[in-house]
């Protein structure tokens, strides 16, 4: 783990980490200024905690798969403070990391798919939270690749129920969501997901929202359309989401 990956997971759950985030907010604040066009994508991440909010209760359930350095989880831990929570993470050295950070979360180092077995992962370099397992969105950047064990959301071993999942596994979300439904059927989770940018090579967005909406039956929204009671996207709304100027690159599905 390179320095500035070991200072900003220290952050993460500690008393510096809200400072820490304001201060990456104001120094990002010049690009935001130049692209007008791209405001529903920056207020994503002010609106993640009043999604949350809405969808969480205190004893809530919490599945965190691609927990990276789990600030997703931090944030999920504190709403949600009496549920019992697991964490997903493919490279072991974030797992080891999460495992110590997080004692009370179970941790799986592992990634999700449609089939168990072993896969190639692709550590990003340059960009850690772009890793990924081998196989969908090319990455220009260079990547350390090494074998991982691989399961999916139907052979996960969790004894209680699961309230809430976060998906964020850069692009192979839909073979995730399609190795549980047995999960999926049995807990009838909300769940927020990632999809990002149409130009990615390999991103099947119309596979994703049909399997999402009518196979899962799950209606789907963009945060602001979420907060506001907008209604569900069709998949055009959704298809020009991943199109520039972009409007999300992460959804909120609730079970129809």
């Amino acid at each position: 783990m390179s320095a500035m990956l070991r200072l900003k997971s220290a952050l993460v759950a500690s008393p510096l980490e809200g400072v820490a985030k304001s201060l990456q907010w104001a120094a990002g604040i010049p690009f935001r200024s130049s692209h007008p066009e791209l405001t529903e994508l920056f207020l994503e991440e002010t609106r993640l905690p009043e999604v949350l909010r809405r969808l969480l209760t205190k004893s809530s359930n919490v599945l965190d798969i691609g927990c990276h350095l789990g600030s997703f989880l931090s944030l999920a831990r504190r709403l949600a403070p009496a549920g019992h929570h697991v964490a997903i993470e493919a490279s072991p050295t974030k797992a080891a990391w999460l495992a110590r950070k997080f004692p009370d979360v179970k941790v799986e180092q592992i990634a999700i798919s449609d089939q168990s077995g072993t896969a190639i992962f692709e550590e990003n370099i340059r960009n850690p939270g772009f890793s990924r397992l081998q196989g969908g969105c090319p990455s220009a950047d260079p990547v350390n690749r090494y074998a991982v064990a691989v399961t999916t959301l139907d052979a996960l071993d969790i004894q209680h129920r699961i309230d809430f999942v976060k998906i964020d596994i850069e692009g192979t979300e839909l073979a995730a969501f399609r190795g549980g439904p047995e999960f999926i059927a049995a807990n009838r989770p909300n769940i927020l997901f990632e999809c990002g940018a149409d130009a990615n090579a390999g991103l099947d967005r119309r596979s994703l929202f049909d399997h999402v909406a009518d196979v899962m039956a799950y209606d789907i929204f963009t945060f602001g359309d979420f907060l506001h009671n907008k209604g569900p996207l069709g998949f055009d709304e959704f298809r020009k989401c991943g199109i520039y100027p972009f409007q999300a690159f992460n959804f909120v599905a609730l079970p129809r």
